[in-house]
């Protein structure tokens, strides 16, 4: 094929430019939120973190959190690459800030708000997935306080009520999820499971369930992934595996077949069936392989559950939709109700006192469930790990500035190491991991903020844009260090569950699944790895 001819094939895709978002001036707070739940943040600490706060008007405080809500974007990257937009970096989240109507700063004030952490239920319509985050465990949130006060923040507003309802419930769903990735059986690949339970063993899975419907059905989902004892000598045992629910009564759920792969089993029970508290689910290992080792990797429960006040925190969905609905709560006093339905715009629903219960009355909408979480304000899990950031403006690489031939992206603690190379390469600039994921994903240690990093410097610096990128820093398969002796410095995409297909390629790859820069990488550990490494070229 002669390239001269062929290369006057391709039309440019012409793509709107996305400009940076300028955020007002002022001191920024980060933080780190672990678990979907609501916090607050006192203003006794914030006062401790800096006096001179007390000088803003609290009404001008603004909370952002990454644009994808603390979930990691493996999807783009994982099973299939193609061209996507620019997504904003951070966006801000309605707070409730008790305190904040005399425009003053005091110890006893609170900033109430719902956070998300990086896994949990994700609602997308009328589907509710469990998103379990392979890159990092904690989402990051920023408190910002500007310097301006006469700016006004996102505030949590009134829910509308409906003028009436037509249907009564006294119940609504309520889904937990077991999960806790502890082993890599196959050492490589995203295959993070539970532990193992050989031939003649049994495995319990705990689900604590409180407050039962029994006249409603639950839904079980339990997924194991096979392994054998001996991978080299028997790679692929049958795996016959019986389960059952609070005794061996009655066979639940059966799990036969060969293989290392993930299989699933759902069944339902009576609401009935369930046991107030702990429930037990029993996975007893009946195969005819001595070389059976599968691995427990994760179960969903999802059942009615009455709203109980004196029980929460905790979550429920709305099991219809397209109606008006009043549901009704009981407790010992009155709890505070939020729709969570959209994340970063909570709304605070009116309780009623009804006798001796409490009662909301909500306009569900068409064909979409909704979410809601009941607390008691006097009981929120508060942030009290607060830093003080200075100088972040969040455009130091998201910009439309000058650009440079040759990009080196690394940790920040190797720039000094790496300097000699920038100054040989000439038109070359260190990137450091930690600005890209602040200014790429809100803070996450999410390997597709290179990508989009990337593909801003294609698409948004001016003349010229790079065409190559050294990734400085050794990368491991185990990204959240649960083995305690990861090695990743600089980390890269893997496909595949038990097969170790490390992709640097996808990083660099805009458009599709070919690059659009030259991408290479020097596996360094340490700092001197990296002057060993200059030194040589």
């Amino acid at each position: 094929m002669n390239w001269d001819i062929a290369q006057n094939w391709f039309q440019p895709q012409k793509r709107k430019q996305k400009r940076s978002v300028n955020f007002p001036n002022g001191t920024w707070i980060k933080f780190n939120v672990a678990a979907d739940q609501m916090f607050y943040i006192s203003g006794a600490d914030l006062i401790d973190l800096s006096s001179s706060f007390q000088q803003n008007d609290p009404r001008s405080f603004m909370l952002f959190t990454g644009s994808s809500l603390g979930r990691d974007r493996s999807s783009t990257v994982i099973n299939s690459v193609s061209y996507n937009s620019m997504t904003e970096n951070l966006v801000e989240t309605a707070i409730e800030f008790s305190g904040e109507e005399n425009g003053s700063l005091d110890a006893d004030d609170k900033i109430f708000f719902y956070g998300r952490g990086a896994s949990g239920f994700d609602l997308d319509v009328d589907a509710i997935d469990h998103h379990q985050n392979i890159y990092f465990a904690e989402n990051t949130y920023w408190l910002l306080i500007p310097d301006n006060s006469s700016l006004r923040g996102k505030r949590v507003t009134a829910l509308d009520a409906p003028t009436s309802t037509s249907l009564t419930l006294d119940y609504a769903t309520s889904y937990t999820h077991i999960e806790n990735d502890v082993i890599n059986p196959f050492k490589s690949g995203l295959a993070w499971t539970g532990p193992s339970f050989g031939r003649g063993a049994s495995f319990t899975i705990i689900p604590t369930l409180s407050d039962i419907k029994t006249s409603v059905d639950a839904d079980f989902v339990i997924a194991i992934r096979g392994s054998s004892s001996d991978i080299e000598y028997i790679a692929n045992p049958r795996h016959i595996i019986d389960v059952y629910l609070n005794s061996r009564d009655d066979l639940k759920a059966n799990f036969n077949y060969t293989g290392l792969s993930k299989q699933t089993k759902s069944f339902t029970v009576s609401g009935s069936e369930l046991q107030e508290g702990v429930n037990l689910v029993y996975l007893d290992n009946n195969s005819t392989s001595s070389y059976s080792l599968p691995h427990f990797d994760h179960a969903t429960v999802n059942y009615g559950r009455q709203l109980n006040a004196d029980n929460s925190p905790f979550e429920f969905y709305a099991p219809i939709h397209s109606n008006t609905v009043a549901f009704t709560l009981t407790g010992s006093s009155t709890p505070s109700v939020w729709d969570i339905t959209r994340i970063t715009n909570p709304k605070r629903v009116n309780v009623e006192s009804v006798g001796d219960d409490y009662s909301i009355a909500v306009d569900l909408p068409v064909d979409t469930l909704s979410r809601f979480i009941v607390f008691d304000d006097n009981d929120v899990q508060t942030i009290t790990e607060l830093e003080l950031v200075s100088n972040n403006d969040f455009t130091s690489l998201r910009n439309h500035e000058q650009g440079v031939d040759h990009l080196v992206i690394g940790p920040e603690e190797f720039i000094n190491a790496a300097q000699s190379l920038i100054d040989h390469r000439g038109s070359s600039r260190f990137i450091t991991l930690e600005d890209i994921y602040d200014e790429f994903s809100g803070g996450n240690a999410d390997p597709t903020a290179i990508r989009s990093f990337l593909q801003w410097t294609q698409e948004e610096w001016t003349a010229p844009q790079p065409y190559c990128v050294l990734l400085l820093g050794d990368t491991d398969y185990d990204y959240r260090n649960i083995t305690g002796a990861s090695t990743s410095k600089v980390p890269t995409i893997i496909t595949g569950a038990y097969s170790n297909r490390a992709v640097d390629d996808r990083l660099a790859a805009i458009s599709g699944r070919i690059p659009d820069l030259a991408v290479g990488r020097y596996p360094a550990k340490s700092a001197s790895e990296v002057e060993d490494f200059v030194e040589k070229i």
